[in-house]
């Protein structure tokens, strides 16, 4: 099928699915279609090898191959402002209210939702998942001989 690159649009939508915690200690199971800002694949892989990086070195320094002081001068990377850099609006499936009413999509209603715990995970990793080049891609090795070197 032909592409047509302004067709294509500023903006995406994608399914995002978190669990969180309720009253009783059992999970319950959220999910809500995001508007994604398409962004430029540039400014994408750039803010995904910023965290990946941050990512690495604290998992490196809890592992306890890396010294603690690795992490000195090191700024605190959060997925909060990602989420907020990507998110640009969201489908009626967004409820609030005591009577679940569709969401309005306001400045203070999106903070509400990236910073409930999990979302901005959630969000990042749907949108990551939409716009990452290698997904769909077929695998690049052989066929494993059971031994874990494929010939």
């Amino acid at each position: 099928m032909a592409f047509n690159i302004d067709r294509a649009g500023t903006t995406f939508t994608g399914k995002v699915e978190f669990s969180y915690p309720i009253g009783d200690g059992k999970q319950e199971h959220g999910s809500f279609t995001a508007i994604f800002e398409r962004g430029q694949q540039t400014e994408i892989e750039n803010m995904r090898e910023e965290f990946r990086s941050y990512i690495a070195i604290i998992k490196a320094i809890e592992l306890g191959n890396l010294e603690p002081s690795a992490a000195d001068g090191l700024e605190r990377k959060s997925l909060l402002p990602i989420a907020d850099k990507i998110l640009v609006g969201w489908g009626e499936d967004m409820l609030g209210g005591d009577n679940d009413e569709p969401m309005s999509f306001t400045a203070e209603n999106k903070k509400k939702v990236i910073e409930f715990p999990g979302v901005a995970n959630a969000l990042v990793s749907a949108w990551n998942t939409l716009t990452d080049p290698e997904v769909g891609k077929p695998p690049t090795s052989g066929k494993s001989r059971g031994n874990g070197i494929g010939k």
